[in-house]
This record gives C-alpha cells, sequence and structure tokens, in this order.
C-alpha cells in the first residue's frame, strides 16, 4: 500500500469517525457497525464507477484507523483512560473490523462494482413497488373490515350464511374428535377479518418475503405458505391439545366450548367474545333446524 493510498483512508476515516459522531437517536450497534460497513460498501462501488479499483484491495483499513482515531480522540483530547473506554466500543469494533474484511476480501475484490447494474435495479425496483403496493392494499383492507365492524360485532345473516357455506366446503375435512361447530365459528370469524383474496395477496407476499405470518383461513402463524386445508388441521391440534389441557370435570359441558374458544384466543379479548357470539348464533341457528 503506498503512502498516497494511505493518507486517501485515513482522510476517509476522519470523515466516518464525524460521522459517527453525529448527534442523533441512533442506536450504537447501527453507528459503530451498520454505519462504517456501508460507508465502506458506498465509497468501493464510487472508486469502481471511477476506475480506481487499487483503492479497494485493503478498504477495511478505513474503518482499522476510524478505530484508532477514536482512541487517540478519547484517551488524549477528552483524557478518558483508555481502560475506561465504552465498553460497547470495544466490543463493537472487532466484530466490525472481521465483517468489512470478510466483505472486503470476499465480495468487493470478487466483483467488477459492488452496485447493480441498470438491469439488476429495475428488477430490485419492481421487488420494491410491489412490496409497498400489496402492503398498502392489506393495509387499506385492514382499515376497511375494522371500519365496517360495529363494535366488533360480526351481524347475524353474515355469521349464518357465512357457517353454511364452510360447512358445506370443510365439513368432511374437519376431524370428528373435536367439535366441528367449535372449529367452524373460528373459521367464520378468521374468514371474515381475512377473507379469502385477502389471504390469496399474502400467499403472492410470502412467496416472496418469507417471513411468519399469519396464512390459511385459520390464520395460523407459519414461516411457510400453507392453505386452508393445512391451516384447519393445524387449528385441529391446537384446539386437542387446549381440550386435553382443561380440566372438564371442573366445567360443565355446556361451557367448556366456550373455555375452549377463550384459551384459543389467549389475550385477545375481542376474538374471544366475538367467537363465542358466532358459537352461540351456531347454536341456536341447529336448534331451530
Amino acid at each position: 500500500m503506498t503512502l498516497i493510498i494511505f493518507m486517501i483512508y485515513l482522510s476517509l476515516s476522519f470523515i466516518l469517525f464525524v460521522i459517527e459522531n453525529l448527534k442523533n437517536n441512533l442506536k450504537e450497534i447501527t453507528k459503530k457497525v451498520i454505519i462504517p460497513i456501508i460507508y465502506i460498501i458506498i465509497l468501493s462501488g464510487i472508486f469502481s464507477g471511477l476506475n480506481i479499483n487499487n483503492l479497494n484491495n485493503n478498504i477495511f483499513l478505513i474503518i482499522v484507523l476510524e478505530f484508532i482515531i477514536r482512541l487517540y480522540y478519547e484517551n488524549y483530547i477528552l483524557k478518558k483512560n483508555i481502560t475506561v473506554i465504552d465498553e460497547k466500543s470495544i466490543i463493537y469494533y472487532p466484530v466490525v473490523i472481521i465483517i468489512s474484511y470478510i466483505i472486503n476480501k470476499d465480495l468487493i475484490n470478487k466483483v467488477a462494482s459492488i452496485f447493480p447494474t441498470v438491469e439488476e435495479m429495475k428488477l430490485i425496483l419492481w421487488f420494491i413497488i410491489i412490496y409497498i403496493l400489496i402492503n398498502k392494499l392489506k393495509d387499506f383492507e385492514i382499515k376497511d373490515i375494522n371500519n365496517n365492524k360495529n363494535n366488533t360485532l360480526i351481524k347475524k345473516d353474515y355469521c349464518i350464511s357465512t357457517y353454511a357455506k364452510l360447512k358445506v366446503k370443510y365439513n368432511d375435512n374437519i376431524s370428528s374428535k373435536i367439535d366441528k361447530d367449535l372449529l367452524l365459528s373460528i373459521m367464520v370469524n378468521e374468514n371474515y377479518n381475512r377473507p379469502e383474496y385477502l389471504r390469496k395477496i399474502d400467499n403472492i407476499k410470502n412467496k416472496y418475503f418469507s417471513t411468519l405470518t399469519k396464512q390459511g383461513i385459520m390464520q395460523v402463524e407459519s414461516n411457510k405458505i400453507i392453505d386452508d386445508l393445512e391451516s384447519i388441521k393445524l387449528s385441529e391440534k391446537k384446539i386437542e391439545k387446549i381440550s386435553k389441557k382443561l380440566d372438564t370435570k371442573k366445567i360443565k359441558k355446556s361451557e367448556l366450548n366456550t373455555e375452549i374458544i377463550k384459551e384459543y384466543y389467549k389475550n385477545e379479548t375481542d376474538k374471544q367474545k366475538i367467537t363465542i357470539e358466532i358459537y352461540n348464533e351456531i347454536m341456536s341457528f341447529n336448534n331451530i333446524k
């Protein structure tokens, strides 16, 4: 490494030092780890664009020099004892130096430019646009659904008509080990909160952005795409587990399903109230028949 390159690195490390010391509400890990890594990645892209790739060979040294500058500043300017310098800095800097070295040697030095090409940028932009649109539509639909709920209660007509449709569609797929009307009550509630067309949008999003989300007609948490039938099977297992957990000797048979619903929607009082109401409506409807 020539003296000129060293002086450039030293100058850029001073700039990084100033950036890290700007007053803001950023977390220490962001200032000491994320910002330095982003800084050298951006610089490497600029150097590649200017066709001065020799500056990228050991660009991680900018972070090493910034650490030395910080030690000097805190020890000699602020008169801090080197043994009492911020403990987090002592932890963060070895980590960020190792990470930046790996990025430097295994990524920056092995590509023509760290910045994406125009074609790659087009693809990234389309992914961002699709992601934003899906989330905006999701937020809009959730607000619309919530605004149409009168005190979180589902209308009787909707409750019975949806129950009838879902029973015809899924009755044969529900295990006989549990009360089918109990599971259908939960299904009616979840289908109301997350209709089929919104679940299809969720599946498209989860295909590209796999995260732990509620999926299927029963809105079961999963980090992989599951369909309505799979979500029903998972709900059945949950209900069976709750049934075994409850002390049936102390609970009246007429109150058992209510207690299962409360346990199923633990800490979700609105959903408990709505599902119990749906279940009671279904029971009244079946008795009339």
